[in-house]
């Protein structure tokens, strides 16, 4: 029988709820389009375990594979900026047991934030800053070893400038690239660029390379096509109020560049390129709770997305991230179980 124009056709209940669920969902996504959200991973798709907790403050994590193995680079002291700051190493061959093979320590200073690279020569490079604090003014110094295989370590040398907190080193060709950020006002970043190993010490780039806020820890991706992205923590420190992070890209000789800022506010910052050429960020997220998260970088609109929320809370971030066998391998810290204590997780990338 055939429907009569003032009559709305029957449905079934099931065709109304699925009519339902959909609208739901488009109502959500055009909530959403505009915050850099996105649908999170199954639980099922992220794997994690402490693997250290032994010294009081357990923080600041790098990442590498190396050979073949794993290494796990972490800060150990009494607190979060306690002066007594060691650099752990731990190294795995399976990233399951984890072995403590070398504890850098320097006198009279705070050593922090050890980040790995590996060189052009195949030499394996750690670099963190050393923080006095009980002088005034407050003086930082960048510091680098360097190794052949995790365990021994070469005396520590110093790189960069006085309270210049060098940050990542990325390696394109024979030259590593840091960005450094002034640790006293002025505020404002540098980029630097060197090569000990060919007598090439690591001098500005170009100075300044952020200004007019205080941007800091800041990551370097070198893309297929040479040209250099950068994302760079910015936090509200007087006289500056913004803290959303800038996404910066540039094209050799990486003198002129141009800078977004993006939708989030990050910390601790580490960031990849996949095969396909998706671009991962790891980073300590400020919203809407402190916690570290990944986040998928779109670097043309200069927008941010998470999709994974790490279990964290507290003190926490500052992850190393890498890829091995198609599976996301984030190293980081937290205190949500009660102490800083360092994690690994393995991620199903999607």
């Amino acid at each position: 029988m055939e429907n009569s124009p003032d009559r709305k056709p029957v449905l079934s209940r099931r065709v109304w709820g699925l009519l339902a669920t959909l609208g739901s969902v488009l109502v959500l996504l055009l909530l959403t389009a505009g915050q850099g959200t996105a649908s999170y991973l199954s639980p099922d798709a992220v794997k994690v375990v402490k693997v250290w907790d032994a010294a009081p403050h357990n923080g600041f994590t790098d990442l590498i594979l190396f050979r073949n193995r794993f290494l796990l680079a972490f800060r150990e002291g009494a607190s979060h900026d306690s002066m007594d700051g060691k650099i752990r190493v731990l190294l795995s061959s399976d990233g399951k047991t984890w072995e403590p093979v070398a504890l850098l320590v320097a006198p009279l200073v705070d050593l922090r934030d050890p980040k790995f690279s590996i060189s052009p020569e195949g030499t394996l490079m750690l670099n963190a800053a050393a923080a006095q604090r009980n002088v005034s003014p407050t003086r930082y110094l960048s510091l680098y070893w360097t190794s052949s295989d995790g365990r021994t370590w070469t005396a520590l040398q110093p790189f960069g400038n006085l309270n210049y907190w060098l940050w990542r080193v990325a390696w394109e060709d024979s030259m590593g690239y840091s960005v450094g950020y002034r640790t006293v006002p002025p505020y404002h970043t540098t980029l630097y660029s060197g090569n000990p190993a060919l007598g090439i010490d690591f001098s500005p780039v170009i100075s300044p390379l952020v200004s007019g806020s205080y941007a800091n820890e800041t990551v370097l991706l070198f893309r297929p096509n040479t040209d250099l992205l950068a994302l760079a923590r910015r936090d509200p420190v007087a006289p500056y109020t913004t803290s959303l992070a800038l996404l910066g890209n540039a094209a050799p000789p990486y003198t002129s560049w141009t800078w977004t800022a993006t939708n989030y506010r990050l910390g601790g910052p580490d960031m990849l390129e996949l095969s396909d050429g998706r671009i991962i960020v790891g980073a300590r997220v400020y919203s809407p709770s402190t916690h570290t998260g990944l986040l998928w970088v779109d670097p043309q609109q200069g927008t941010l997305t998470e999709f994974v929320e790490l279990p964290s809370g507290g003190d926490t971030g500052y992850p190393g991230i890498l890829v091995r066998n198609d599976v996301l391998w984030v190293s980081y810290y937290s205190s949500h179980e009660g102490k800083a204590s360092i994690y690994v997780a393995k991620v199903k990338l999607p």
